[in-house]
C-alpha cells in the first residue's frame, strides 16, 4: 500500500477516521469507516461530503443495513498474499525522467476501481487521481517504484513498502499495449524479490473483484485470497 490514506487499510477498532488526502483531491470532506453504528449521526457532525464504508463480506446483514441507509455498492475488494521469495529480478529502479510516462500510464490503468464506479464522481477526475497518486509514489510516498521496459521505454510500474516482516505492492499498472505479454507478472516477480532481499517475509496486494486479469496475475505469481470485503459509498449534502 503507498503511505497516502487513500489507500489506508482498516480503521483502528472501527473507528471512523477523515481521510485528508482524499478530501484535498476531491474537494470535499471524505470519511471511511468499517462499522454502520453511529456512523450517520459522525458523517453529519463531521460535515462529510463522501462517506466511503468497507464491510467484510461475510457480513451480507451489515451489507443489507447499508443499503437500506443510503449506501450504494461499489466494489469488491480482494486482498491476496504469499511469502516472499527470490526471482530474476529484471525491473529496474525508477528514475526521475520516467515520471511523465508513469503517469500518463497510470490514467488508463484503472478504470474498474471503485472510483470509477461512483456516478458522482467525474471519470476525467479519477484519471487525475491516479495519474497525482503516481506522481506522490514517485515522489517519495512509496519505498520503491520499479519500472518494467521494452525498447528502452517504460510500459509499466509497481510501488512496494516495508514495514518490518511485511510488505505491500501499492499499485500496479502496465501500458495499454502492453497488456497481456507478460509484463504485469514481472513486475510482480520484481516486487518479491525486492522485498525479499530487504527482509521481507511475506507480501500482500489488493486489487478488485472484477479485475478479472489482475487476479489472475497474482494467483499466477503464488498469491492466494486472504479476505474479500465490500465498498460501499454515500454522498452527503454539505
Amino acid at each position: 500500500m503507498s503511505k497516502l490514506s487513500v489507500t489506508s487499510k482498516s480503521t483502528a477498532g472501527g473507528k471512523p477516521e477523515m481521510m485528508a488526502w482524499d478530501g484535498d483531491f476531491w474537494g470535499l470532506r471524505v470519511g471511511r469507516a468499517t462499522r454502520l453504528d453511529g456512523l450517520a449521526e459522525w458523517a453529519v457532525e463531521n460535515t462529510v461530503g463522501l462517506m466511503c464504508l468497507l464491510i467484510d463480506a461475510d457480513k451480507p446483514e451489515e451489507a443489507q443495513k447499508a443499503e437500506e441507509q443510503g449506501y450504494r455498492f461499489m466494489d469488491v475488494r480482494v486482498t491476496l498474499e504469499r511469502r516472499t521469495s527470490v526471482a530474476a529480478c529484471r525491473s529496474r529502479l525508477a528514475r526521475v525522467e520516467d515520471t511523465a510516462r508513469l503517469r500518463a500510464i497510470a490514467r488508463t490503468a484503472f478504470p474498474v476501481t471503485r472510483f470509477y464506479a461512483d456516478p458522482s464522481l467525474d471519470n476525467e477526475r479519477c484519471d487525475d487521481l491516479y495519474e497525482e497518486w503516481t506522481r506522490s509514489l514517485c515522489a517519495g510516498a512509496a519505498d520503491i517504484v520499479l519500472v518494467a521496459e521494452r525498447d528502452k521505454q517504460p510500459v509499466g510500474y509497481v510501488t512496494v513498502n516495508i514495514d518490518g516482516e511485511k510488505s505491500e505492492i501499492g499499485l500496479i499498472a502496465v501500458a495499454c499495449d502492453y497488456r497481456g505479454q507478460g509484463v504485469g507478472h514481472e513486475l510482480v516477480q520484481s516486487a518479491l524479490d525486492w522485498a525479499y532481499v530487504r527482509d521481507a517475509q511475506t507480501m500482500s496486494v489488493v486489487t478488485q473483484g472484477r479485475n478479472v486479469g489482475a487476479l489472475r496475475t497474482f494467483e499466477g505469481c503464488g498469491f492466494r485470497i486472504v479476505n474479500t470485503s465490500l465498498w460501499f459509498h454515500r454522498r452527503y449534502q454539505t
